[in-house]
């Protein structure tokens, strides 16, 4: 396969699999479709970047497989350091699974603090320094 049509074959496998179609004219003439995502789903802004290699996808590989000795889903949560919030990184394939895991769990998310939410680092930077918290 080409290089050219490479990027095109991965919008339009990532569109199918949320059900639509890929943005033909995302960046070279967004006006015509309404929307500069990559595809024309009505619900889901979905941005498709493919290379040969992405860092984070190398560490889910090496975590997957940890997670496959201990038959575990292999999840990658990323934080940014003073940001509230986590993303997860979680195989396509994989999803299904994590939310019947999810909703076995609970029947609605649990309205926990956050890691790096302003609260929890002045709290840990109290603890760090000895300040009384």
């Amino acid at each position: 396969m080409k290089r050219s049509s490479a990027w095109k074959y991965r919008e339009r496998s990532v569109a199918l699999f949320f059900g639509t179609q890929r943005n033909a004219f995302s960046g070279s003439k967004p006006g015509l479709t309404g929307s500069r995502a990559d595809t024309l789903d009505n619900e889901c802004f979905v941005e498709v970047k493919t290379r040969e290699r992405h860092a984070v996808v190398t560490l889910w590989r090496k975590v997957a497989a940890k997670a496959r000795l201990e038959e575990k889903l292999p999840i990658v949560a990323l934080a940014e350091n003073g940001k509230p919030g986590f993303f997860l990184l979680v195989a396509a394939a994989d999803l299904d699974e994590l939310i019947n895991i999810l909703a076995g769990r609970r029947s609605k998310p649990r309205n926990l603090p956050l890691f790096g939410s302003p609260d929890i680092e002045r709290e840990n930077d109290k603890k760090a320094t000895g300040a009384p918290a």
